[in-house]
């Protein structure tokens, strides 16, 4: 039995759904988790769970403005882990996916771990391990 937890989310072209997350919101919250696979902090947030399917998400790319967001697929039945303030930190890419910053291209093939920083942004430029 898989656990529910509450997703923030918005139509992409009316085909899938998309969490758009901002630095100010947990990934935590947006995800479904497998019973029995949570760990959590002292402060009661999920710090690790494995995944009960493949999770899709928008995440701004700069934190000055809401553009670019890059989309996301984490891997599901993988391991997910956040940062104490419920920012994503690390996940299994589900599908590969290719990044610009500040003129730089940079990509990260599936079954690679990203990594996020606490804010929620990519933690460049070692992002895709």
């Amino acid at each position: 039995m898989n656990r529910k937890i509450a997703m923030v989310v918005s139509s992409v072209l009316g085909l899938a759904t998309t969490a758009v997350l901002l630095p100010s919101q947990p990934a935590e919250a947006a995800v479904e988790c497998v019973s029995g696979t949570v760990t959590r902090n002292a402060q009661g947030r999920i710090t690790q769970c494995q995944l009960a399917r493949s999770w899709r998400f928008a995440q701004r790319m700069v934190p000055q403005n809401s553009k670019p967001t890059v989309e996301f697929v984490c891997r599901g039945q993988q391991s997910i882990s956040f940062h104490p303030t419920g920012a994503i930190a690390a996940c299994t890419l589900d599908r590969p996916i290719a990044i610009e910053q500040s003129g730089i291209r940079d990509q990260c093939s599936a079954g690679r771990q990203i990594y996020f920083t606490e804010q929620g942004l990519l933690q460049l430029p070692n992002w895709c391990r």
